[in-house]
């Protein structure tokens, strides 16, 4: 989920502020290269620049410098460690553990589906192992509700704390009461400013994020074939989460669907303006075949809204994440809602309290622990509930399923 960032977080509808406007801006290049007289033996017209590249997040960015084989960078450059290669405690840990009774907090950011799968991995997790959950506790994004959730936790004194912190910025300050406690911290996706793993905290748990773009990239390309159009609507912040999904997203549109080409380009920091980004890029580009939107949720369903009532059956839509209500879209035949590419949810949340088991027992863990990533569309959207979340769709999505 959105879950990465210098402000405020990425998988909610929550508006974001950066130095930027809340409006959404939309921009486009020509879906064909206008015609110009030209003598036999020219060189022929380059077609225009994507229109992605008017993004300030990804000035400069080359996607064909990205390595697709090779491993997704940290949020400080470090090595990604599949969580397969994560060694289990050992049986003396395990004991260790259990005869400790220890406590955990686990602050959550939303009342999302994503949120939800990460808390079930976090309990179901910690149960193994004779921890107890002390305290949950719901930011809904915000840094300084955020910062007072920490000193409550902190009251009940729980010996392991686990969070995503919503601005890397300010989460220093925030999680000090936890540190100067010395309270075993580990944190899923999002990092801390100035802190290091293995020192403050013990790592990070996310998903492989290059991977999740890659995933996004060949629905599009199963969607509308590999010659084609897309408009490509981003979380328009610097959020480590979202803008490495989207540099995997763009090298692998580059490096292996290159028929496909982006036309047409809006950056958002409000999920409440991409409904009109929607409507003034269909409205510029009425052949267009396909839309990538950052992440479901709010943005994903504005898109989807603009659609239907603009009566487009035609563009086909990917994005990241599960979500309830956008799902029952998906899961009804011949939809815009193609496909998502989501990681493996529950298992971020689970490896959080592995991590912690295992700095407790004086094991090195890895700075920077990824889970694989997984892409869903109508056709296997109830198995990816399952990977990904461990939990059946809601009803309405299999109904809409006829299930």
């Amino acid at each position: 989920m959105i879950r990465t960032i210098r402000i405020l977080p990425l998988v909610a509808t929550t508006a974001l502020v950066v130095g930027c406007s809340s409006a959404a801006t939309v921009s486009s290049v020509p879906s064909t290269v206008p015609a110009t007289p030209a003598p036999a033996a020219t060189v022929p017209t380059t077609a225009p620049a994507e229109a992605w590249t008017q993004s300030d997040i990804f000035k400069g960015f080359d996607p064909m410098s990205i390595d697709l084989q090779g491993y997704t960078p940290g949020p400080n450059g470090e090595h990604s460690t599949a969580v397969a290669d994560l060694p289990d405690p050992s049986a003396e840990c395990v004991a260790k553990i259990k005869g400790e009774n220890l406590k955990l907090a686990f602050l959550s950011s939303a009342q999302i589906t994503w949120f939800a799968a990460i808390e079930k991995g976090v309990r179901d997790e910690a149960a193994k192992y004779g921890i107890s959950i002390a305290m949950t506790a719901d930011s809904n994004f915000d840094p300084a509700k955020q910062a007072s959730d920490v000193e409550t936790a902190m009251a009940s004194k729980p010996d392991i704390l686990i969070a995503l912190p919503n601005d890397p910025v300010s989460a220093a300050q925030a999680f000090k009461p936890a540190l100067d406690a010395g309270t075993t911290i580990v944190f899923y996706d999002n990092p801390v400013d100035g802190w290091t793993a293995g020192k403050e905290y013990v790592t990070i748990s996310t998903g492989d994020h290059y991977r999740m773009g890659m995933k996004a990239a060949d629905l599009l390309a199963q969607a509308i074939g590999e010659n084609g159009t897309y408009g490509f609507i981003q979380l328009d912040v610097v959020f480590y989460n979202s803008n490495n999904r989207e540099k995997g997203f763009l090298a692998e549109m580059a490096q292996k669907h290159p028929g496909i080409r982006n036309v047409a380009w809006a950056g958002f920091t409000d999920a409440a303006t991409v409904g009109q980004a929607t409507d003034a890029m269909l409205s510029q580009h009425p052949d267009l075949d396909g839309i990538y939107v950052s992440y479901s949720g709010g943005p994903a369903t504005a898109v989807l809204a603009s659609l239907s009532a603009a009566g487009n059956t035609h563009v086909k839509v990917v994005t990241h994440d599960l979500d309830a209500a956008n799902d029952v879209v998906m899961a009804t035949q011949g939809s815009n809602y193609f496909g998502t590419a989501i990681e493996s949810t529950y298992l971020e949340g689970a490896t959080t309290v592995k991590a912690a088991v295992l700095s407790r027992c004086g094991v090195a863990v890895p700075p920077f622990v990824v889970v694989p990533a997984l892409s869903a569309t109508r056709e296997t959207l109830v198995q990816a509930w399952h990977d990904g979340l461990h939990t059946d769709p809601p009803a309405d999505v299999l109904k809409a399923l006829g299930q």
